[in-house]
């Protein structure tokens, strides 16, 4: 064989689009079923950062002729992170908060409607008018020596070899990556809202939430403590027994309370926290989780807290 061409030119169909589309539903299935899956991090990546500025290009500009294929993939990777910004900027401000389970099906949501949008204008174009991918990769090998065609399958074969030892790297599991997440959201289950400044006996409550990314089954021990401002360490001056998070909880300085669970990899633990603060001052609600057997007068695990001004 003295040659090889690869050729491919879409006009009758908008490919691009339709790859658009199925990449957005793809991660949709992925964040469900794998939400911890290196092949959705990798599709994730690639869908923030392309996608949503390449089908708002095409939708404003489905002709040919204008930019060519490599400048639009340049201009949509500024382009799309300035559509996630403006996304997630308008839901804090909407909805008081970020959520980003919502976020995320908001930016599937709107590459799927744009990339129609932009299906529609392209195909009412006269066929020799719309924009089109037009790819041709020519291979000769026509006087080339021996050395340079064993050379030539040497680099074939080490670059197959890179892209499958990489595909087994990012599928395997790791032990580096193992951690445990913890976090604290408003009374909406939203980032924002925090009830920061309340008064005394007001009712009040944040929510807390606890992934383990680890490999196996682990069990924490979670504190909840209420500190005065000038205190430092542990300061634990009492106890009260009993679930934390079955009923409101009247708290004063120095005030812990415990409460032990168990999480498989990839299992969350949320809760609402509800509480009242009979006195008034600055206090910091802390909530530090602890590993089994680990010291809880010691250094926690992880830990998130909440600067309270409760005045009278």
């Amino acid at each position: 064989m003295k040659s090889l061409r690869l050729e491919y030119r879409m006009r009758d169909r908008p490919d691009d689009l339709i790859f658009a589309i199925v990449i957005s539903i793809l991660l949709i299935v992925l964040i469900d079923i794998a939400p911890d899956s290196p092949i959705r991090s990798i599709i994730g990546l690639f869908f923030l950062l392309v996608l949503p500025g390449y089908v708002t290009i095409c939708a404003f500009s489905p002709q040919k002729g204008k930019m060519d294929f490599i400048e639009r993939i340049a201009i949509s990777l500024g382009l799309s992170i300035s559509i996630f910004s403006l996304l997630a900027l308008s839901q804090y401000f909407i909805l008081s908060g970020i959520d980003f389970d919502v976020l995320e099906f908001l930016l599937v949501g709107f590459v799927v409607f744009v990339a129609f949008i932009a299906w529609q204008r392209r195909m009412r174009l006269p066929e020799d008018e719309r924009y089109e991918i037009d790819v041709s990769i020519g291979l000769s090998l026509k006087g080339v020596g021996w050395a340079d065609r064993l050379l030539l399958v040497g680099i074939v074969i080490a670059a197959s070899v890179s892209i499958i030892l990489m595909s087994m790297a990012l599928t395997a599991p790791s032990r580096l990556g193992e951690y445990t997440e913890m976090g604290l959201l408003g009374p909406t289950g939203q980032t924002g809202g925090y009830p920061m400044n309340i008064t005394v006996d007001q009712k009040a409550k944040v929510n807390i939430s606890v992934t383990s990314h680890e490999a196996s089954e682990s069990s924490y021990n979670l504190i909840i403590l209420l500190q005065p401002k000038n205190n430092t360490g542990a300061n634990i001056t009492h106890w009260r027994e009993g679930d934390p998070f079955t009923e409101i909880q009247s708290l004063d300085g120095g005030l812990a309370m415990a409460y032990n669970f168990t999480l498989n990899p990839s299992e969350s633990l949320n809760r609402t926290y509800s509480f009242s603060v009979e006195q008034n001052g600055t206090f910091k609600l802390r909530f530090m989780l602890f590993e089994e057997g680990q010291d809880i007068y010691g250094q926690p695990t992880n830990e998130v807290w909440l600067w309270l001004n409760i005045r009278s």
